[in-house]
């Protein structure tokens, strides 16, 4: 990579990290407003929904909207709505007002995850490489946020949070610059799409054909969305239910995170040389039966199987957005936001449903559902083969 590549990249994913940070530490929060708001859990789990609200399902708008006008304010401005979103609940007056600075803040999450990543692959010759690294990035982010945002209201109080909108001041004219560059860069590939076949018949079959596929992948993205979180979500209450104690539980939740961060990049390179839809099919295979391995528990086969899945799981969605900007050039706005935010989002609101299961039938019975959801969303993709026609 030249060097203002990689200066592009360093900024790209100190962006990230900073927008993923955001949406890491909401969860360390929620103890503080239960007894802030004196809300019920009911209310205090309106704010993972408040998030997701804005974070997944308004994110295939705003990356169509930069697909279509390439507005280079959009990057900067993310940053800015997460800083201002997450920065000022330390002077929300009500639960309400709380509320709406969490929707404030998963709107930034929204614009910035389509708007970064398409122009993270805007090198096709390093794509993989740039790609992957942006996307430790965000994984550190989530990694540290509880710790930063329990250091600054230990240290300051809920007022402290609002040091975090000094990141989003201090990278907004790089940031800015970066969309202005990337404007140019990220249009046209040289590779077949709907705006360059001027045939209407076969305008049609290619939109259709492109339409099938990213639906495909957009599946796999949701299953081991689901599989994902529902095993995340629920390992620390898995661990003392094993009697292992929420300590060890917060040490698989840990390890998932190193694994994504060590997992991605050596796992999308991977992906370069046996074919993205290849490697999609293994990890998710793998994935699973690393899940159902969870019906055996051992503290050090939990930590083995937590660090697999972290990088199996955020492996496989990097792995997807990859085929879809693909499959889609010209529409990478959108086509990462079939990940960031339909999978995501669906993953996430799935939760309580797989809470569900494990109060019905137990944490055993769950596992392997979840598994067997994984290897479901997988088997499309065994039978299609995922390249647009020329």
């Amino acid at each position: 990579m030249a060097s203002n590549e990689k200066i592009s990249l360093a900024l790209l994913t100190a962006g990230h990290l900073v927008n993923d940070l955001y949406g890491g530490l909401l969860p360390a929060l929620y103890p503080i407003f239960q007894v802030l708001y004196g809300s019920s859990y009911a209310q205090i789990g309106l704010y993972t929904a408040a998030y997701l609200l804005g974070s997944a399902f308004f994110q295939p708008f705003f990356g169509h909207m930069y697909d279509r006008y390439r507005l280079r304010l959009m990057l900067p401005l993310s940053l800015v709505l997460g800083g201002v979103g997450i920065g000022l609940l330390g002077f929300a007056q009500s639960f309400e007002i709380s509320l709406l600075l969490v929707i404030i803040a998963g709107f930034g999450a929204a614009i910035f995850h389509p708007v970064a990543s398409a122009l993270s692959t805007s090198k096709p010759k390093s794509a993989s490489l740039m790609f992957s690294i942006f996307m430790v990035g965000g994984r550190i982010g989530a990694a540290i946020g509880p710790l930063v945002g329990l250091a600054l209201y230990n240290s300051l109080g809920l007022g402290g949070l609002a040091l975090l909108l000094i990141p989003p001041l201090l990278l907004y004219h790089s940031l800015y610059s970066i969309s202005h560059a990337g404007m140019i860069e990220t249009r046209g590939s040289g590779k077949p799409s709907i705006s360059n076949v001027k045939d209407d018949h076969r305008s049609g079959i290619l939109l259709s054909v492109i339409s099938i596929q990213a639906s495909l992948v957009t599946f796999l993205g949701v299953g081991i969305s689901i599989l994902s979180n529902g095993v995340t979500q629920f390992i620390s209450t898995f661990s003392v239910f094993l009697g292992f104690g929420k300590e060890f539980g917060a040490l698989l939740l840990t390890a998932n995170f190193i694994g994504a961060m060590i997992g991605v990049p050596i796992l999308v390179r991977l992906s370069d040389k046996i074919g993205r839809r290849l490697a999609s099919i293994l990890l998710a295979v793998s994935a699973s039966i690393l899940t159902v391995l969870l019906c055996f528990p051992n503290r050090y086969l939990m930590i083995v199987i937590m660090i697999g899945l972290g990088a199996f799981a955020t492996s496989i969605h990097t792995i997807l957005i990859l085929i879809l900007h693909e499959l889609m050039p010209e529409r990478k706005g959108l086509a990462t936001s079939l990940i960031y935010g339909i999978a995501f989002g669906i993953g996430g609101l799935t939760a309580p449903l797989t809470g569900h299961l494990i109060d019905v039938g137990g944490f055993i019975s769950t596992f392997q559902i979840l598994a067997l959801i994984g290897i479901i969303s997988a088997t499309p993709l065994i039978f299609m083969r995922l390249r647009p026609p020329r």
